[in-house]
């Protein structure tokens, strides 16, 4: 009985320690399991909290750079075409939030605020570029305004009353604005020097250093509505004059013609009371606007110059000994070829057909 007690002590006492390691055991897995949880609880936050950034920093970079481009619409817009670079950029600013708008994937959205950030940049130094220019037009406006009033009643020549350091300055920021084609700075040069216009055909005619080109040269190189405007309103100041040389040896009409800006140069040779028109027939380095316009079959301007030819001047030849229709032949234009027929004809009926044959040979000749 006594034996059969302790036995049955001894299995209660095993059962109650087994039972202890299997509790212990569970309390190891639940906390295990508790640990997996609260591990796995701390990723998923983690990766919300990242993609929370994420989503920040893409909404941060748009706000920024829809201020910007915003700024680049305003004034691109607000100019009639005169900021044409401001007005490209709005639109490339424009066709990057577009892109934004067409993905939902952030990190892809991430990617494209990150380009816009770099041309963020650029845009922000153009504006700045811009807003320097203005500012110093203005203040030269301001001088100039205030040399006018301090000399009004003053007995020293009116040439006296811009230094040449400030000739210099306002020269090379009226080159700038015509070469851009921002009209409403040059304007405001014009504003402040309306009593001056002796003093604007300086600016006009001032030569630039590396080129010799003065802002007829520009207006013809560019050849713009803008610079067809700009032309026509130099060539109303008195002392303008459109047959000055560069350092090649062209006038603005050489220019124009070369490059096929027939409306600058229709005010270029445009005669005015107290300006100089240029003459499309001076060979200059050799070859005359009728030369240029034949070579390269810009036929506008021949039909501007038909017109105006002569005899003489519709023979004249290059540097090199060849005629207006035998450049006409070369360029494989049969639109200039009859244009030049045509004045030929008026000029001399008898004689056109005999040398339009002989120009036909030689052209063939030099195949």
């Amino acid at each position: 009985m006594h034996r059969a007690f302790r036995i049955l002590a001894c299995a209660l006492l095993l059962f109650v320690a087994r039972a202890d390691d299997d509790a212990e055991d569970i309390h190891v897995l639940d906390a295990d399991d508790a640990d997996a949880d609260e591990e796995a609880e701390k990723e998923a936050l983690q990766q919300k909290l990242t993609h929370m950034k994420l989503q920040k920093t893409v909404l941060e970079g748009q706000s920024k750079i829809a201020t910007v481009v915003r700024t680049l619409q305003t004034i691109g817009s607000s100019a009639d075409g005169v900021f044409e670079e401001i007005m490209e950029s709005a639109d490339e600013g424009n066709r990057l939030l577009d892109s934004l708008k067409d993905t939902d994937d952030w990190e892809e959205k991430l990617e494209i605020v990150n380009q816009g950030l770099a041309k963020r940049s650029e845009w922000i130094a153009q504006l700045t570029t811009l807003k320097d220019a203005m500012s110093e037009a203005e203040e030269e406006v301001g001088n100039q305004k205030e040399a006018v009033k301090n000399t009004k009643n003053n007995d020293k020549p009116e040439e006296d009353e811009m230094t040449p350091e400030v000739m210099q300055r306002t020269a090379k920021l009226m080159v700038q604005a015509v070469r851009e084609g921002k009209v409403e700075m040059v304007a405001k040069f014009m504003s402040a020097l309306e009593k001056k216009p002796e003093v604007l055909a300086k600016l006009v005619m001032w030569a630039d250093e590396r080129t010799g080109a003065n802002l007829l040269h520009w207006c013809g190189f560019y050849g713009k509505e803008a610079h067809a405007l700009l032309a026509q309103t130099f060539m109303i100041f008195p002392g303008v004059n459109a047959s000055a040389y560069d350092k090649h040896q062209h006038t603005p009409c050489h220019t124009a013609c070369k490059k096929n800006h027939p409306d600058v140069l229709e005010h270029l040779m445009t005669q005015h009371a107290s300006s100089t028109p240029c003459d499309p027939f001076d060979n200059g380095a050799g070859s005359n606007c009728l030369h240029m316009a034949a070579q390269g079959g810009h036929t506008k301007i021949l039909e501007m110059l038909a017109p105006r030819l002569t005899t003489a001047t519709l023979e004249i030849a290059t540097g090199s000994g060849v005629s207006a229709m035998y450049l006409a032949i070369e360029s494989g234009s049969a639109d200039a070829v009859k244009i030049l027929q045509k004045a030929a004809a008026r000029l001399d009926p008898k004689k056109s057909r005999e040398d339009e044959v002989s120009d036909a040979h030689k052209a063939y000749e030099e195949l």
